[in-house]
């Protein structure tokens, strides 16, 4: 676990001085006694522990404490080979060594070591055994303190993520944060940031956990971007500003999840209805994502350019989007509703079509597809398309028969079909009168030839009736002639 790397490493040196100190002891005690031999043995393991050679350290305690059962050092070695089992990472050897130990002085001095290798074997019962007897004493300096705190802290983590019952688990999870909480002012203060970062999440504490995630971001520099993404996704969930700034920091730095922080920030862009910056940003944004969120983005373009009222645009992205969809994308359907009204708005009847098509094929008996056929039927009437529109209500009723506007369209169908019988029936009158009329046209111009050659043949028999006058008046004057000399 990394955060306990520290403390199995940090006491290497504490044995060395031990021994280094036994030493000491040793050569006068061992003087006094005579006992050479033991002495020398003793300084071939101080030998072998200052040039690290563990391996025939362990060898020489192994054969000393075979050798001198009686010895007043045999606590000293036994710690010595616990502490280089613990060292590497041998803790069920470094217990069996440590359990050997006969005195309270060796006991206290690796207490630390016994209950660090007891928890990385996960006996977290005797840890919690010992750590409650070892606080209760108070017999050592207060880091020392802390290491036992933590982790018993650490435990009582490991506990309450275990627990199944939610509301057991909650109160374990709060009494946990606060042990941790009780050492935030100590050198461990850095080693309780994720646990807390991560109980503060669990209780869905969002706003309390991102500012740690935050904190780790800039204490951890080689897990820096994963620190920065998880807090980005908490703020997400109570502060999207903030948590746009933070994935733009992410996408920014171009590390490995720079393309997904991109993404994320076009999709908070959008739920904030930053639509412009979403338009103004596109290419900058489609440049980091990665590929597979290519499609989806133009979704996103394309949804932002229609609230903008960038119609022609907005049908270019969904066009792009729905082209590298099928109905098993989320977004299919709303893309395509989209189109069907980005052509409307346009007045493409070909993009109306083409998008109205890919919506019965996929969605046959979808509200959305009954949606689009109804405002067909409107638009075909709003063009005096009635025979089409007529069509469209039958379609819409036959592929809907239950639904939740029949009655109107059942009324509105009616009123049309009777607006077409009313329009057939008017346009047969005007054709017939247009034939009556025809007719009447040709009679009055029968009858205009009628009477032109009437009136030609009027104007001959006035010619020939002035002459019969003029022959009249000549009779008459012979007449008047021949009664004048009749009388002489």
């Amino acid at each position: 676990m990394r955060r306990l790397q520290y403390f199995f490493s940090s006491r290497y040196t504490l044995t060395l001085t031990a021994l280094l100190v036994m030493q000491g002891s040793i050569s006068f005690t061992y003087a006094e006694e005579k006992k050479i031999e033991e002495n020398y043995f003793v300084r071939q393991i101080a030998d072998s522990w200052k040039t690290k050679n563990f391996d025939q350290a362990k060898e020489q305690i192994a054969q000393f404490l075979a050798n001198y059962k009686e010895s007043s050092l045999r606590d000293s070695l036994q710690a010595m080979l616990g502490d280089i089992h613990f060292q590497e990472g041998k803790f069920q050897e470094a217990l069996e060594a440590y359990a050997q130990i006969q005195s309270d002085t060796f006991k206290q001095k690796t207490l630390l070591n016994t209950l660090d290798s007891l928890f990385q074997t996960q006996q977290y019962p005797l840890v919690i055994e010992r750590a409650a007897n070892y606080l209760a004493k108070n017999y050592i300096q207060d880091e020392k303190n802390n290491h036992v705190r933590f982790l018993v802290a650490e435990i009582h983590f490991r506990e309450a993520v275990a627990t199944t019952q939610p509301q057991q688990k909650r109160v374990l999870l709060q009494d946990t944060l606060s042990l941790y909480e009780g050492l935030s002012d100590s050198s461990y203060a850095d080693l309780t940031l994720l646990p807390r970062a991560e109980i503060h999440q669990m209780l869905e504490e969002y706003s309390a956990a991102a500012p740690l995630y935050l904190e780790l971001a800039e204490s951890d520099q080689e897990n820096r971007e994963n620190y920065l993404f998880h807090a980005a996704s908490l703020e997400a969930r109570y502060d999207r500003e903030q948590a746009l700034h933070t994935f733009s920091k992410i996408a920014l730095e171009k590390g490995e999840k720079a393309p997904l922080a991109a993404f994320n920030c076009m999709a908070l862009l959008y739920e904030t209805a930053q639509y412009q910056e979403i338009v103004d940003a596109q290419a900058i944004i489609l440049s980091l994502l990665p590929s597979d969120k290519l499609s989806l983005a133009q979704f996103y373009i394309g949804k932002s350019h229609y609230y903008l009222g960038n119609y022609e645009q907005a049908a270019s992205a969904m066009q792009k989007y729905a082209q590298e969809s099928d109905e098993q994308s989320p977004h299919y359907k709303a893309a395509l509703c989209m189109l069907i009204n980005c052509a409307d708005k346009i007045n493409n009847q070909q993009l109306f079509v083409e998008a109205l098509d890919k919506l019965a094929n996929a969605y046959p008996h979808d509200q959305a597809y009954a949606d689009a056929l109804l405002m067909r039927a409107h638009k075909e009437i709003a063009q005096e398309q009635f025979a089409q529109a007529e069509e469209t209500f039958q379609q819409l009723l036959s592929y809907f028969p239950d639904h939740a506007e029949k009655e109107a369209l059942l009324h509105d169908a009616l009123v049309l079909s009777k607006a077409l019988k009313e329009t057939h029936q008017a346009a047969e009158e005007i054709a017939e009168v247009q034939e009556q009329s025809v007719m009447e046209e040709n009679t009055l111009s029968q009858n205009e030839q009628i009477l032109e050659q009437a009136e030609e043949k009027t104007a001959v028999n006035l010619e020939e009736v002035s002459a019969y006058e003029e022959q009249t008046d000549g009779v008459q004057a012979s007449l008047e002639q021949f009664e004048e000399k009749k009388s002489l």
